[in-house]
Parts: C-alpha cells; sequence; structure tokens
C-alpha cells in the first residue's frame, strides 16, 4: 500500500525496494551502537530499507530519504535495535530516514491507488486520452446520476489508435493518468456516481 502511494505521488521521481544496505558500514555501526547485527542468511544479505525514495523538494532540489515500514507501532528492544541501526547507517550517508506503520495508511486512498495502478502504467497516446476525455465528459454530463459500478462494460469506446475501452476501463484509465479526479482519499471508486468524476 506505501508503494501505491508513493508511486502516486508526483515529487517522488525512483522507488527502490528492499534496497540493501552496505554490510560492512552496517558492521561497524552495530559495534560502535553495542548492538548485536542482524547477519546472514542462506539467501544472502538480510538488512534493507523497505523503499529508497527519490523526491524532487519543496524548493525543487532531488533528495533521498529512505523508509522502513512496520505493521505495528508496538515494536519490542529488538526491532527498535534493528530500526535504529538503520537510522544511524542513512544518517552515516546524509539520508533522511522515516520510520512508517500500516496503521498510518489511510486505506480508502491506497485501496484506490492499487486500482488504478495497472492503468497508471499503461502507455497511451496523447490523442487517444484526448478523444476519450471528450467522450467521458459528455457522459458524464448526460447521466451525472450513474453508477460508477453498475456502468455496462458492453459499451466500447474506440480511440484513433484503433485500442477500445469499455466506459469503466476509460476513466480508471484518466483517473490514473490524472485527466479526470474524484474523492479519491475518501470514497471508494466503485461506490461514486459519475458526477463525482471532475476535471482534474
Amino acid at each position: 500500500m506505501y508503494f501505491h502511494l508513493f508511486d502516486w505521488d508526483d515529487r517522488i521521481r525512483d522507488i527502490k525496494e528492499q534496497y540493501a544496505l552496505d554490510p560492512m558500514v552496517t558492521y561497524q555501526i552495530a559495534d560502535r551502537l553495542k548492538i548485536k547485527h542482524p547477519g546472514y542468511t542462506s539467501g544472502g544479505q538480510v538488512m534493507t530499507s523497505d523503499f529508497l525514495l527519490t523526491f524532487i523538494n519543496k524548493d525543487g532540489i532531488e533528495q533521498k530519504m529512505a523508509v522502513q515500514v512496520k505493521e505495528s507501532d508496538t515494536l519490542d528492544k529488538r526491532t527498535m535495535e534493528k530500526i535504529e541501526l538503520e537510522r544511524v547507517y542513512w544518517e552515516s550517508k546524509g539520508i533522511t530516514f522515516k520510520l512508517c506503520f500500516s496503521s498510518e495508511i489511510n486505506r480508502t486512498f491506497a485501496e484506490n491507488l492499487q486500482h488504478l495502478y495497472m492503468h497508471r502504467q499503461k502507455s497511451v497516446r496523447e490523442e487517444d486520452l484526448d478523444v476519450l476525455y471528450k467522450i467521458l465528459t459528455q457522459v458524464i454530463r448526460d447521466v451525472p446520476e450513474a453508477s460508477f459500478s453498475f456502468i455496462s462494460d458492453k459499451i466500447q469506446l474506440p480511440v484513433p489508435s484503433g485500442v477500445s475501452y469499455s466506459l469503466t476501463e476509460a476513466i480508471k484509465l484518466l483517473c490514473a493518468k490524472k485527466l479526470l479526479k474524484f474523492p479519491v482519499e475518501t470514497r471508494h471508486l466503485n461506490d461514486c456516481e459519475l458526477k463525482d468524476f471532475v476535471e482534474a
């Protein structure tokens, strides 16, 4: 879910997952902090950060931030030791470290983004998007009270490239490309009416 939130954020330019920490450095830090290093497994080096993000800050400067995600904000002593090791590691690299918890996630927002993710990745010609936008804005004006979840997928919308999209696919695509918007943080996509989809 955090991946989808980061992917949606236009300030974030690159997302690396399960980023491996330099073992030599982490061993040195563990020794300095007088804590046990997590060590190795048969699968290789085990110390990773869940995400290493490259983003543009409010001053327009590119920065990096490491993120570790935990299920619960109730952490035992050993977990806290490993998190501290990770934090000091990134601090030594001049990179901000952030600890996030699953309980902090707006689940409606994240679930909506999961629905849109596949469409967000699609490569679509601008002229196709323009045609879909014109058709859909007219449909929305004509039947604003129609429920998104009950729109017929039998209706296909042809575009200049020769591809056809169903109404629901077209709406998801335009929302994913941020040409249309809906209350993505507060209402599930399937609970929306067409009038909820407006120009982004």
